[in-house]
C-alpha cells in the first residue's frame, strides 16, 4: 500500500517536471514542497513498517533456535546464526545468551 502510494507520488512528480529537493531549500512552488513533503512521510512509513516486520521476522526466529536448542538438536550454522543475533537477544534472555557464548553479567 505504501509503496503503491510513493510509485503514484513518483509519477505525478515526473509528469510534472518536479524533482527531489530538500526542503531546507527555498524558492520551490508549492506543488513541488507538497509533493517532497509526501515522499518524504511515505518513503517514512514505510521505513518503519519494514523496521517493525524485520523486529518481528527476528524475534521469531529467535524463538525457532530456542525450541532447537531446548530440543538439543542446533546446528553449528544455527549456533553460528544465534551469536549474529546477539544484539536482538533480549538482556534477561539467559537462556539464549549463554547459548551464543555471551558471559554472564556482560550483556
Amino acid at each position: 500500500m505504501i509503496r503503491g502510494q510513493l510509485r503514484d507520488t513518483r509519477a505525478i512528480m515526473k509528469a510534472g517536471g518536479i524533482r527531489r529537493i530538500s526542503m531546507m531549500n527555498g524558492g520551490h512552488s508549492r506543488e513541488s514542497m507538497r509533493l517532497n513533503e509526501r515522499m518524504f512521510m511515505l518513503e517514512t512509513r514505510l521505513k518503519v513498517a519494514l523496521n517493525k516486520e524485520k523486529h518481528a521476522t527476528i524475534k521469531s526466529r529467535l524463538e525457532y533456535l530456542r525450541g532447537e536448542l531446548r530440543a538439543g538438536r542446533m546446528s553449528y550454522g544455527e549456533l553460528s546464526e544465534l551469536q549474529d543475533m546477539i544484539p536482538f537477544i533480549d538482556k534477561g534472555d539467559v537462556e539464549l545468551l549463554e547459548a551464543a557464548g555471551v558471559p554472564e553479567g556482560t550483556a
